[in-house]
């Protein structure tokens, strides 16, 4: 007899729901646990078919794409976009070329409280709720059924978000479809929408005011990792040294247990494209202007090349080598290590009343903030590079 979806390890599980989508009997359903995360649940209406086993990319590992690449640093040409996307603007650009074909472009926004969700638009003018970093996992609710059937119906699409989302959908489909377009994005792991939620809670309480907006990377001092938040009456700075959310992630404190474990985290990708922040850039290219962002694009498939050739011009573009885009981008090579605090900041969570969200998380000490703004300071960037370069040799 034909197993279920339980025999999968839950520390493997990404929630993805292709098996949700795929159970023929709807036994299955999606369901929150303690930390915030989905996972699948079956219930006696199982027969036990196997149908979710063979969609599941976990169980049934879809094939990956470890061909020759074309590799390129990208920095988009047109300022306005630019300033918006978190580095490069290349999803932007590929997301026109979609919507201008007719088709449909489903992406994560934040909808109006705050919560990551997965949508679709065809309209230019909604593309600003796609754009930008969002480092919360997101729910992709019915998006995989409503992509098979524009797929069915000729639409071109193009699906965007993390490389385990994108394997789920490839397995949810069984089959390929030349009108399908996918981004996988270069992940370094994703917090629980529980958790997030609690921030926003705790964030609006200290500020006495309700959050209304949240933007995970601002440009408005440069490309980096700096982000920002919206009340009514006032914009806040998050930084990313004293925020107890964002410092926690880049820490990789808060991710999904399986994150610790991502199969995805190498140059073997599912994605058309994969797209990312190439950070170290300024190491290899030292001529080339960053400080309005850069992208590392990584074409995987003839799909991709394609493609490409028809928005190329739209960019500053020169071509980059594996080792260049790895040496900054972990996530391309390994899994982010899992930090015993993960377990700790969780359970914290479910015991501590949203006010005291930050003390289940601790942010560098404000001596060391002092410290770096005074390094800061006194030595410009070029100094600085040189300092890095000496302690590392």
């Amino acid at each position: 007899m034909k197993e279920s979806i339980k025999v999968l390890d839950p520390c493997k599980c990404t929630g993805c729901g292709s098996c949700f989508h795929s159970c023929p009997t709807q036994s299955i359903s999606m369901v929150e646990n303690s930390e915030g995360f989905l996972y699948p649940l079956v219930d006696e209406r199982c027969i036990s078919c196997g149908i979710c086993i063979k969609h599941c990319p976990i169980l049934t590992p879809i094939q990956k794409t470890n061909n020759d690449k074309e590799i390129y640093g990208l920095i988009l040409k047109n300022d306005d976009i630019l300033f918006k996307s978190s580095s490069g603007g290349v999803f932007p650009v590929i997301a026109e070329y979609v919507i201008n074909n007719k088709g449909y472009v489903f992406g994560c926004a934040l909808n109006n409280d705050l919560e990551p969700e997965h949508i679709a638009i065809n309209n230019i003018n909604e593309l600003y709720k796609l754009q930008g970093s969002k480092y919360v996992e997101s729910n992709l609710g019915d998006c995989f059924p409503k992509i098979r059937n524009y797929l069915s119906n000729g639409c071109l699409v193009l699906f965007t978000g993390t490389p385990c989302q994108a394997a789920g959908l490839i397995s949810f489909l069984g089959k390929p479809y030349n009108n399908l377009i996918t981004i996988d994005l270069v992940c370094h792991g994703v917090p629980s929408r529980k958790l997030f939620s609690s921030y926003i809670t705790w964030l609006s309480k200290k500020n006495n005011d309700k959050i209304i907006q949240y933007n995970f990377r601002d440009k408005k001092n440069g490309w980096g990792l700096k982000g920002s938040s919206f009340t009514k009456n006032k914009n806040i700075k998050v930084n990313p040294d004293s925020d107890p959310y964002y410092f926690s992630f880049l820490r990789g404190e808060t991710y999904r247990e399986s994150c610790y474990k991502c199969s995805y985290a190498s140059m073997n990708r599912v994605g058309d494209f994969t797209i990312g922040d190439f950070w170290g850039v300024d190491k290899f290219f030292p001529l080339i202007n960053t400080k309005k962002g850069v992208s590392v694009c990584i074409l995987n498939t003839e799909k991709a090349c394609a493609l490409f050739t028809s928005i190329k011009s739209n960019f500053i573009a020169f071509p980059c080598t594996e080792d260049q885009i790895i040496k900054y981008n972990h996530n391309l090579n390994s899994p982010t290590n899992r930090p015993l605090i993960r377990e700790e900041i969780y359970n914290n969570l479910n015991t501590l009343e949203p006010n005291l969200f930050s003390k289940s998380i601790k942010t560098m000490p404000l001596y060391m903030r002092f410290l770096k703004n005074i390094y800061r300071l006194l030595f410009p960037i070029s100094v600085r590079k040189k300092i890095r370069r000496i302690i590392k040799t």
